[in-house]
């Protein structure tokens, strides 16, 4: 069944150990099962999984799975719920003395941000112009800042407070490039202080437009 709010459900169960794996998708009600090893990747919140005698279910705060077709777009509230989640899982990552990785999850917070921004000026029905879908696919947080249309505001926000002026300046540094690069404790620490400090972080702002 579609729980509310959401657009399909997944079943999924793991290979796990000498068993063979099996996948079930739902959408509205009718199970599909779509082959591995295409581009699409989609999100799954639950799985599902048979131990002999009952089916039982999972919960998953978030998890993927590469498959042909989409059983859902992200909205809104999955790309504000996604923000949350690498920020926590880049704090995660810091306190474990994994710096790398905490730089490089830190800046998907702000993708995810912004463009849960881009979908909230995205009307039901409407027929998006291609150019501004295609802009929206990219990594970089200063052009995702245009598709949403916050560039005056982000510009009176960097007058009005030097220090939020100064973490976006760090924060418009970041690249998913940065995965092949390495960081310090201290640079990772910056950039999520950066990001998420109470009063002059960057989410703190974005949060306003989201």
């Amino acid at each position: 069944m579609k729980p509310p709010g959401k657009r399909a459900t997944v079943g999924i169960v793991f290979e796990e150990g000498a068993q063979p794996a099996a996948l079930q998708f739902h959408d509205a009600g009718r199970a599909f099962g779509p082959q591995f090893g295409d581009q699409h990747v989609v999100l799954f919140r639950r799985a599902f999984y048979y131990d002999g005698e009952h089916w039982r279910s999972k919960a998953f705060s978030h998890g993927r799975v590469r498959c042909s077709v989409p059983c859902f777009q992200m909205d809104r509230k999955d790309l504000r719920a996604l923000s949350r989640v690498r920020l926590s899982e880049a704090r995660a990552l810091l306190n474990a003395g994994l710096p790398d990785g905490a730089y490089y999850l830190a800046g998907y917070a702000v993708e995810c941000a912004l463009k849960a921004c881009i979908a909230k000026e995205t009307q039901r029905y409407e027929f998006p112009e291609k150019k501004r879908v295609n802009a929206s696919h990219t990594h970089d947080l200063g052009e995702l800042v245009k598709v949403a249309e916050l560039q005056d505001e982000l510009l009176a926000a960097a007058r009005a407070d030097p220090l939020f002026r100064e973490y976006w300046n760090d924060v418009q540094e970041w690249s998913e490039q940065s995965r092949y690069d390495k960081h310090s404790q201290e640079s990772a620490q910056d950039l999520i202080e950066a990001i998420s400090g109470r009063n002059h972080g960057v989410m703190k702002w974005v949060k306003h437009y989201w």
